[in-house]
């Protein structure tokens, strides 16, 4: 689950309450009470150092000009970033009872907008480590159900990744949009692989061949071949296969997250090409 359910009170109420493991920077009026929508979105560093941007280009989460700690703190006891108007970022680190209350290897990091317009918001991300992780999206209503969309990603050191979330705080609505450059595919197979996520190195050698075709396709402008390479790898990944098919694959040797990523990666990729001119 996350570290949404340990934190969602905490931002409904808007409480100015922390704890000695929990920081939190506020940009929000005192005694501030949400009429319409509570947006939050967290994960936990490493492996990835986290912040979104509105279409304004103003920033929530740890600031990217600033490294965080070996265990993802930034700037303790008030670091981070909270420029959009009705947000807070807290960074927490929950001692582990079975050592002796000493804090976890890593920070949560879960970044608020009360009360937000509807728009598109860029989640960034960069690896500080390398491992699997789940970015949380949660919206929380006045007397309506609330809704749920997170997303898993792979990181290693230095690789930067982009996430749009359009949220609709009127429809109630969040949608989830993976932006894919033309090495994003081949680079989340290398860290699959990397990871033992491809439970073979046949597969992973057959998934990487794939990727770099796929990469030098695009790169090359062959966009009709890039879209035939993407629909062939994703077949492999056992989308859209006849289940008696499915045997002949290589998605068996894939573990959970890395076949969701991967199959997102590539459907995000099929978007995006078929709204380039074919060549």
């Amino acid at each position: 689950m996350g570290i949404k359910n340990l934190w969602s009170c905490v931002f409904v109420l808007v409480s100015a309450t922390s704890t000695a493991s929990s920081s939190t920077n506020v940009n929000i009026p005192n005694n501030y009470r949400w009429h319409q929508s509570v947006l939050s979105i967290d994960t936990r560093t490493p492996p990835a150092q986290i912040y979104i941007e509105d279409s304004k280009g103003r920033m929530l989460g740890s600031d990217p000009a600033l490294a965080p700690n070996s265990i993802g703190e930034q700037n303790w006891p008030y670091g981070g970033l909270s420029q959009i108007p009705l947000s807070s970022v807290e960074q927490q680190d929950v001692g582990d009872d079975e050592n002796g209350g000493q804090p976890d290897t890593t920070t949560g990091w879960l970044m608020s907008i009360l009360d937000g317009t509807s728009q598109t918001f860029v989640v960034h991300l960069k690896g500080v480590a390398n491992g699997a992780t789940t970015v949380f999206v949660e919206a929380l209503f006045r007397k309506k159900p609330g809704v749920y969309s997170p997303f898993p990603v792979l990181m290693r050191p230095n690789l930067t990744k982009e996430v749009e979330v359009a949220f609709d705080p009127v429809a109630r609505t969040i949608g989830i949009n993976r932006v894919v450059n033309n090495d994003d595919v081949l680079k989340d197979v290398e860290s699959a692989c990397q990871l033992n996520l491809i439970a073979s190195d046949r597969a992973c050698k057959h998934f990487e061949e794939m990727a770099e075709a796929i990469q030098d396709a695009l790169e090359h402008r062959r966009t009709r071949e890039a879209k035939d390479l993407t629909l062939n790898f994703l077949f492999s990944l056992g989308d859209s296969r006849p289940p008696k098919c499915q045997e002949e694959d290589d998605h068996r040797f894939v573990k959970e997250p890395a076949l969701t990523i991967l199959e997102e990666d590539a459907k995000a990729l099929l978007q995006r090409i078929v709204q380039e001119p074919h060549r």
